[in-house]
């Protein structure tokens, strides 16, 4: 009867011991590859994305394999390849990067997977005046009808109630939204 209960009370205590270790677990974040909305991401040790994979992209020809895109801690891309299904690859031009990289919806995903892991801050811009460090930043904006947004955020010297977003490969300048139009602006901690 003794043996039987030194059994029970050293599982139990392993049990504790691998339940504390579990407990602590979410809190660090391991390198590595994940499949995050039909997209192949590469994580560095501290749970940022360092590339983006499309695998069987949609295309008018066909011919594509796969988009690897490098991306920045800004979640932005830096650099891209094209692997074609006959096993020829090369490197994309950089309006290629820009193009593809937001037609495979890679920045969606950024995002979405950094606000999951609780990597984003977000501001409700009718209830409360921006951080002045907020501008400056590459930030999403979601819209009340639920469009987003993801460029640089500024802000307007004469207009308190608006700011503007410049969006890389977007031509005429920046984009102005003003509060009532905007629910949320995310930015990455």
């Amino acid at each position: 009867m003794k043996m039987e209960v030194r059994v029970t009370f050293r599982m139990f205590c392993r049990a504790a011991a691998s339940l504390a270790v579990t407990a602590g677990v979410p809190l660090l974040a391991f390198a590595g590859e994940e499949t995050f909305e039909g997209l192949k991401l590469t994580v560095d040790d501290g749970g940022r994305i360092t590339s983006i994979s499309a695998r069987n992209p949609e295309t008018y020809l066909k011919i594509e394999a796969e988009y690897a895109f490098s991306v920045s801690p800004a979640g932005t891309p830096t650099g891209g390849t094209v692997s074609f299904k006959d096993k020829v690859r090369r490197p994309m031009k950089p309006a290629e990067v820009t193009l593809l990289f937001t037609q495979c919806g890679c920045p969606t995903a950024v995002w979405d997977y950094y606000f999951q892991h609780g990597k984003t801050v977000s501001y409700p811009p009718e209830n409360d005046k921006l951080p002045p460090g907020a501008y400056g930043k590459v930030s999403r904006l979601i819209c009340v009808d639920g469009a987003q947004f993801i460029g640089l955020l500024a802000q307007w010297a004469n207009k308190p109630d608006g700011f503007s977003l410049t969006i890389d490969g977007a031509s005429g300048g920046p984009i102005v939204f003003f509060n009532g139009k905007v629910k949320e602006i995310q930015q990455m901690k």
